[in-house]
């Protein structure tokens, strides 16, 4: 099967955008693991402004992202295979 050439150009694009986004997501999640003194910090001043969130149900959401993007990720590589 022939693809022409723009789709090709086209895939390679969406690709390199969902690639850049998941790296990026990764980083992000690095750099917090690696500055939990600002994440703490955080969350101190969000509790004392009247949010409702201690930093255990922070740590939870980050596991609950972390676990989604690993399923979407899985399912993406499903897809392209």
């Amino acid at each position: 099967m022939k693809i022409k050439r723009t789709a090709e150009i086209v895939l390679t694009i969406i690709g390199a955008i969902l690639y850049a986004i998941s790296a990026a997501g990764g980083a992000l999640l690095i750099w917090l693991q690696n500055n939990q003194d600002l994440v703490h910090e955080a969350v101190e001043e969000a509790e004392a402004q009247g949010a409702e969130i201690s930093m255990a149900e922070l740590n939870d959401v980050l596991k609950e992202l972390v676990a989604v993007a690993g399923c979407l990720l899985s399912f993406l590589l499903l897809l392209l295979l």
